[in-house]
């Protein structure tokens, strides 16, 4: 008889792992968000531009093994390389919530149904991002808070960690 392989996916609960989220002022719409990861962070930093020049005075940082060079992201790209990644799906939204993502646009109804679905897709979701302050803030905040949550949770967790031999609870090279 062959002995269960006990895996880490099945012990952990995965931070990032996507969950539904109502937006707040509109009851019924919800977005499934989830954050990337490892592999994923990487895959989004690639599609962003590379700053040439960092604003002075540049910020002091460990010294650089040799043979390493730093890597200077446009932060604006990876902000919306990461809504769009972050936004798996959504439901309950509504062609008559637009007058509240959308303030100061005309929102054509005539003759349509305001209760009139409007499904997720990559278009409906650019739009928002480039039309909407109030959803592309609201989700911007949103994704930053549970980033932080979930390293707060990751330097909490580092701190249990039993010492290594050299005294530091993390692993030196």
């Amino acid at each position: 008889m062959t002995e269960k392989i006990l895996k880490i996916a099945d012990l952990v609960n995965e931070p990032g792992a996507p969950r539904w989220v109502g937006y707040p002022g509109l009851p019924g719409f919800e977005l499934l968000l989830r954050l990337p990861d490892i592999p994923a962070v990487t895959r989004l930093v690639s599609r962003c531009s590379v700053v040439d020049t960092l604003p002075e005075p540049a910020p002091k940082k460990k010294p650089q093994k040799k043979g390493q060079t730093a890597l200077r992201v446009n932060w604006l790209d990876y902000h919306d390389q990461l809504c769009r990644y972050a936004v798996e799906n959504w439901r309950g939204f509504r062609a008559q919530d637009l007058a509240l993502l959308l303030p100061g646009l005309t929102i054509k109804l005539e003759g349509g149904d305001p209760e009139a679905p409007l499904a997720f897709c990559p278009e409906n979701l650019d739009f928002l991002l480039r039309h909407s302050g109030p959803f592309a803030k609201w989700l911007s905040d949103y994704l930053r808070q549970w980033e932080g949550q979930d390293e707060e949770q990751e330097e909490q967790e580092n701190q249990n960690l039993s010492p290594t031999p050299t005294g530091s609870s993390t692993p030196t090279t």
